[in-house]
């Protein structure tokens, strides 16, 4: 699996992929069952599946007052990220100004 660290530099450069984004953390069935599904989309469409995380649960800065206690630490995730099979994790930073970011920012 290929990790990526800097949002500015995509995984595949020139290939389509089919990402779902998510803080995955424990990487419980729920997460296990979306990841499947875009592994199955990206291989129909002969495509790379990628899943796109945060450096941290994004609540620890939106409300850290109730942020949840986090089940895996950073390199227990990419490594069950791995055992999905998916080709890719980017793991973008997550803090205050990201936090401020529209939705179409963070998609472009």
């Amino acid at each position: 699996m290929l990790v990526v660290t800097d949002a500015s530099v995509p995984p595949f450069p020139g290939e389509e992929t089919v990402i779902t984004i998510g803080a995955y953390d424990g990487l419980h069935l729920g997460h296990q069952t979306v990841i499947q599904e875009v592994r199955r989309r990206a291989a129909e469409c002969g495509c790379r599946s990628a899943v796109v995380t945060f450096d941290r649960h994004p609540a620890v800065i939106v409300r850290p007052e109730s942020a949840p206690q986090l089940l895996t630490d950073h390199e227990q995730r990419l490594e069950l990220l791995e055992d999905t099979g998916v080709d890719a994790a980017v793991v973008l930073p997550f803090d205050a100004a990201q936090s401020q970011e529209s939705a179409l920012a963070f998609i472009e």
